[in-house]
């Protein structure tokens, strides 16, 4: 964690050191630009992680994001799978959402049993309600 760190300090300093200029205006841009790239850097970077880590660390994984994109590469890469995936012909379903957001189909697939064990309903609960609506 610490090299991003570095090397984005590293990038605002060198145009500040390009600059001519007196020593003192060089410090001063430095004293604005350091905190700043300080906060930025605690909330694009390692507030993502720490919460990332801290759910890692409870068994609860999930899709790598990066840090200017997230998650749309991966998004953009499921849902040109689902459109070569089609026949070419008109698929009618009563559920729209795996047809218009795929990536969440295959991410429920993928961490289904992670969401299973965070439900308020038990399980026993949930089987009951399954086998009573069969019925009906």
């Amino acid at each position: 964690m610490e090299a991003p760190m570095l090397l984005l300090l590293l990038l605002l300093l060198l145009p500040l050191l390009a600059v001519g200029g007196g020593v003192v205006q060089n410090l001063t841009l430095l004293a604005l630009a350091l905190p700043l790239a300080c906060l930025l850097f605690n909330h694009v970077w390692l507030k993502p992680q720490r919460v990332r880590w801290k759910l890692q660390k409870q068994g609860i994984r999930g899709p790598q994001p990066s840090v200017l994109y997230g998650n749309v590469p991966e998004i953009q890469r499921i849902q040109a799978a689902a459109k070569k995936a089609e026949n070419g012909g008109v698929l009618v379903a009563h559920d729209y959402t795996s047809n218009l957001f795929p990536y969440l189909e295959q991410w429920r697939k993928e961490y289904e049993c992670i969401f299973n064990k965070y439900r308020t309903i038990p399980e026993w609960l949930r089987r009951g309600y399954l086998a009573f609506f069969k019925e009906i």
